[in-house]
């Protein structure tokens, strides 16, 4: 992470020297915008030195200065030059470059930083007194840097207070009067929510907000009143050509809209002798400074290859100056050493610090499984990477989880390495080692030779046994006699499948007239026969004194709550030996109530409200919704005060950057301090709201834990940067607070 730093102190290399990162690029940045330099050169005011020696051309005053009027003069530079070639501007003056610093020792008194040194501030553990718009405090010193005044702002309430100290009272805020904690309906376009009293407004409507359309669900999901507007109803997957006007390609259909278009695309043209933004024309209108140490020059592209350079060849110079140096090639550069009074003959072209060829393209993958590309542009950098195309359903290892029916606990499923997911899991809540999930179902044997089922009930316990179905004739085992004369009879036996076999033979003397004989049944019952006067046995009796329940079955039943975050346990009790129920045990399994903890949208407590603290800034948890800062403001240079205030929250803000310079030395600068402890804070930077929502930043800083972020992006060279910019602070992990504030510093192009 790169420490920004502070304009108003004395620093070993300035801004610009900050940005750029090697003596070339910095030399070559000044060089190609030589019109610009010019119109700045005429802006500054430089100190003439009157006793200085008479001359001709710059290249025969010393370093630092220039021929003006026929009289060497010091040169004070600004941020876009000009010095004389090979050398930087350094706090105002042009001085020679130094080797690039490798650790702080390489720094006496200051930081190494990419590179550069820069000057300390202060020492480590210095605290001093401060003061800002909202009072005075006291700062510490970190890292040789001054960081945040203890007089910080607050979340502007209902007390007639400027908290946020903006220089305004209860602005933005709906202060007509409520009670502390209570809730009112709130309404927008997608739909009716509630909103809280906190700090005497009204705030955190959780109405559901329009959303980016999806194809194919039939959801109006921009509450715009028409359903999956814009989409194509193709089949995910089947492609078809597209073509541009630089060529035919390919795109393919996901959401049931064709996207992705892989056609060569338009790009700035660049001396190549290629027509890059397919025009029909080739390499039109391209010229660039080539100026040198004895004058400025232009030089054009011609047959694919710059050429012609006006600049004056050679001139007078004092041995012992530093090297002239002159752009070559396509982003190349070249420099020659005084010998003699006259400058030498050029060295070799330098392109090795080039980071690509102009028109090259570069495949990265990105998102769910899909790609996205860039082109190096005219002066040998990357330019932005293009959308994210062809994306599929999820990232793989993402594991997305779901409550189950009838409050029975939560199942996940995982997405594969081919971003699909896979089957969902089964339920985790599921009652414990008793219990049962959704729609499970269970059987068993009962009576003869029959069965019965039971179901899995609400709160993820078994129902009631259905009755017995589809028994046999009689119970293994059992004996049917009849008579075959008045003095035998035959007998048949069940067999195991609950069927009677046949009768046997007739025959007599199977029992004693009125002999009684009883056998168990049932549950814990019995039952009897008699033996007839013709010495066989009658019929069985029915089964009498039957307990409650079969020995060794057992009996379950929900306990505990079923509100918020509590689920229902199982009590369970076993039918003992006497065929009777014994008590019911204790609650297993159950989830009871905790600590309610802030802005995770769970009822931990059970009690049927959850706790939010919204900020002031809300509702900005989409690219869409972004906070726009100072209402528009150009560039703004401001602090506020934000909080994660609830699990997954995501803040963005946007502000109007305007390029002020055209060609390159203009950064902006993100700052985001006091991340309370124990929680992790990233912030990301986007050009506008369509690279935001394809997730394709400009830059970020992701430290860990709750160390400071920063981001110190520089604009582009030649390159038009008005755009309203998207800041995005981003929560990691399940910890946040929505009680402690953080701090964002936007700094604008500047």
């Amino acid at each position: 992470m790169r420490l920004s730093p502070p304009a108003s102190i004395g620093l070993t290399v300035p801004m610009q020297t900050y940005i750029a990162q090697k003596t070339f690029s910095r030399w070559f940045a000044g060089a190609v915008a030589l019109g610009a330099a010019l119109a700045f050169a005429a802006c500054s005011t430089p100190t003439t030195d009157v006793g200085g020696a008479e001359c001709s051309a710059d290249g025969q005053c010393a370093a630092g200065q220039a021929c003006s009027a026929g009289r060497c003069v010091n040169v004070a530079c600004g941020d876009a030059g000009p010095c004389p070639a090979g050398q930087n501007c350094v706090g105002g003056m042009c001085v020679a470059p130094q080797d690039r610093c490798r650790s702080d020792d390489d720094c006496p008194g200051g930081r190494c930083v990419d590179g550069e040194c820069f000057a300390n501030q202060c020492a480590d553990g210095e605290v001093r007194d401060c003061e800002n718009e909202c009072g005075a405090g006291t700062e510490r010193c970190e890292g040789g840097v001054w960081r945040g005044c203890s007089a910080r702002a607050q979340s502007e309430l209902c007390d007639g207070a400027d908290n946020d100290c903006d220089g305004t009272a209860d602005e933005l805020l709906d202060c007509t009067g409520c009670v502390e904690g209570e809730t009112r309906p709130c309404q927008n376009e997608c739909g009716s929510g509630d909103e809280q009293c906190l700090g005497g407004a009204w705030r955190g409507c959780d109405a559901p907000r329009p959303r980016i359309e999806i194809c194919g669900n039939d959801i109006d999901e921009n509450c715009d009143g028409v359903a999956d507007e814009g989409c194509d109803g193709c089949a995910d997957g089947e492609t078809r050509p597209c073509q541009n006007e630089c060529g035919e390609g390919t795109e393919t259909c996901v959401d049931e809209t064709f996207t992705g278009c892989d056609a060569p695309i338009p790009v700035d043209e660049f001396c190549d002798g290629a027509d890059n933004d397919c025009d029909g024309v080739i390499d039109e209108n391209l010229t660039r400074a080539c100026n040198n140490a004895c004058g400025p020059g232009t030089e054009a592209c011609t047959d694919g290859a710059w050429a012609g350079c006006s600049a004056p060849e050679n001139c007078a110079c004092e041995d012992g100056v530093a090297d002239d140096g002159q752009v070559c090639g396509a982003c190349g550069f070249r420099e020659r050493a005084c010998e003699g009074g006259m400058w030498g003959e050029w060295g070799a072209c330098d392109e090795g610090a080039v980071q690509c060829r102009p028109g090259e393209q570069e495949l990265g993958a990105c998102g769910n499984c899909g790609t996205r590309r860039r082109q190096c542009t005219a002066e040998c950098r990357w330019g932005d990477w293009s959308t994210c195309a062809s994306e599929l359903e999820c990232a793989p290892g993402t594991e997305e989880t779901r409550a189950c029916e009838g409050g029975c606990g939560d199942q996940s499923r995982v997405c594969g390495n081919e971003c699909t997911w896979d089957d969902w899991g089964a339920c985790d809540g599921a009652g414990g080692a008793l219990g049962c999930s959704p729609g499970d179902s269970q059987m068993e044997a009962c009576g003869d030779c029959g069965t019965r089922t039971r179901d899995c009930a609400e709160g993820c316990t078994w129902g009631e046994w259905s009755a017995c179905g589809g028994e046999g004739a009689c119970a293994p085992g059992d004996e049917e006699n009849r008579a075959c004369d008045a003095q035998t009879a035959q007998s048949r036996t069940c067999d195991d499948q609950c069927q009677w076999g046949d009768y046997g033979e007739c025959s007599g003397d199977q029992c004693r007239p009125g002999q009684e004989q009883e056998q168990a049944c049932g549950n814990c019952g019995t039952r009897t026969r008699t033996c007839t006067p013709a010495a066989i046995w009658g019929d069985w009796s029915g089964c009498a004194g039957e307990g409650a329940c079969a020995p060794g079955d057992i009996g379950e039943r929900a306990c505990g709550e079923d509100v918020g975050e509590c689920s229902p346990g199982v009590e369970t009790r076993t039918c003992n030996g006497q065929c009777q129920w014994s008590d019911y045990g204790a609650c297993r399994d159950a989830v009871g109530p905790s600590p309610e903890v802030c802005g995770n949208r769970l009822d931990e407590d059970c009690d049927g409200r959850v706790i939010r603290r919204p900020d002031g800034w809300e509702d900005n948890d989409d690219c869409g919704a972004c906070y726009l800062i100072e209402d528009g403001a150009e560039d703004p240079n401001v602090f506020l005060r934000g909080t994660i205030d609830y699990f997954g929250d995501v803040d963005y803000f946007c502000f109007n950057g305007v390029d002020n310079l055209g060609f390159g030395n203009e950064e902006i600068t993100i700052t985001l301090e006091d991340i309370p402890a124990g929680n992790d804070y990233d912030i990301y930077l986007y050009r506008n709201e369509e690279e935001c929502r394809a997730r394709n930043e400009l830059a970020s800083s992701i430290d860990f834990g709750n160390n400071d972020e920063e981001i110190v992006w520089g604009e582009q060279f030649n390159f038009d940067d008005d755009s309203t910019y998207i800041v995005e602070v981003r929560s990691l992990g399940d910890d946040h607070s929505c009680e402690q504030e953080y701090r964002l510093t936007v700094n604008g192009l500047r």
